[in-house]
């Protein structure tokens, strides 16, 4: 999704400079392979300040950076809620409440100044179903396409997985599960 994001944002405001966080080498790649952003970085610095984020990652760790390293005055969209297992602080479910209810909170800190955290929690559960049963219905289809580029139709669809597939050994199960082709227009 943060991928998507980026695409969104470049096409949408050519002037962007989008700079995309992903720890995983390989995945790092994939992304500059495709040039997806203006740069790509393993980790973000403390000292960086951003006038907006965009959290794409379950991780509560995106979630902690993002608003750490917001500007005075910026904005840090919850775009991905928090794994499960992570939601053990006040903190971490308030910014889940927040993505989930798709609020618009200010948040007034006397150190690092004002941010705004924005929720989105992007698909409805219908979607999501519909998504699954098409998956479930049309599977031999989409394994045949995965990590591939495919030109036509009057759009390129990339399907922007981990490198390895469904073979990954930490993701793939997940990858085989909610395989998310995004399509670029």
């Amino acid at each position: 999704m943060g991928c998507l994001i980026a695409r969104a944002l470049t096409r949408l405001h050519p002037s962007i400079r989008v700079t995309i966080v992903e720890p995983l080498d390989d995945r790092r790649q994939v992304i500059e392979d495709l040039k997806i952003a203006d740069v790509v970085i393993p980790r973000i610095s403390t000292g960086q300040k951003n006038p907006i984020s965009f959290v794409a990652c379950s991780e509560l760790k995106a979630s902690v950076d993002a608003v750490s390293t917001a500007a005075p005055g910026g904005s840090v969209i919850l775009f991905s809620g928090i794994n499960n297992g992570e939601l053990t602080s006040d903190q971490s479910r308030y910014w889940e409440y927040i993505h989930r209810r798709e609020l618009r909170v200010r948040e007034d800190n006397p150190i690092t100044g004002t941010i705004f955290l924005i929720g989105s929690s992007g698909y409805t559960i219908a979607e999501i179903v519909a998504s699954v049963q098409e998956l479930y219905l049309h599977y031999p289809h989409y394994s045949l396409i995965q990590n591939r580029i495919i030109h036509g139709l009057n759009s390129e669809v990339e399907l922007l997985l981990s490198p390895c597939g469904i073979h990954d050994q930490k993701h793939g199960s997940e990858i085989a599960r909610v395989l998310k082709p995004l399509i670029m227009l």
